[in-house]
């Protein structure tokens, strides 16, 4: 289980990566480097809290844009596992 430090970070983690990946929907142009700088950050933050549901959930979303899509699929069922009601 991760320290409360450590969920912290990761939540101000997948807060950026969240706004970057927004950004994939309106800056369809620099769609590759906003998904790969988002895919860094989530790695960061799955590492530092591996419970962490939305992390994974943007990950697959990230790696999904980067068309690794079997990845993606791991990474959104991780997701489910951890939090069920996700949508």
């Amino acid at each position: 289980m991760a320290s409360k430090v450590n969920k912290e970070k990761a939540q101000e983690l997948v807060d950026e990566a969240s706004e970057l990946l927004e950004r994939v929907k309106t800056e369809p142009e620099n769609k590759i480097r906003l998904a790969q700088q988002a895919l860094e950050l989530m790695n960061k933050a799955i590492a530092l809290d591996e419970e962490n549901d939305t992390a994974w959930n943007n990950r697959g979303f990230a790696k999904h844009r980067l068309g690794h899509h079997q990845g993606a699929m791991e990474d959104y069922n991780e997701a489910i596992r951890l939090n069920p009601e996700i949508d």
